[in-house]
């Protein structure tokens, strides 16, 4: 069971560092990497 759980600690992980990644990357020096407009802000 352990093993199960480390896996989706290591998931969850991932996921939020991509998260934080893009939007560090997508905020710095106002480039954007999405193709979607932000005029619904």
């Amino acid at each position: 069971m352990r093993g199960r759980w480390s896996l989706a600690i290591i998931g969850v992980v991932l996921i939020v560092a991509g998260g934080l990644l893009a939007h560090f990357t997508q905020t710095a020096g106002g480039i954007r990497i999405e193709d979607t407009p932000r005029a619904t802000a």
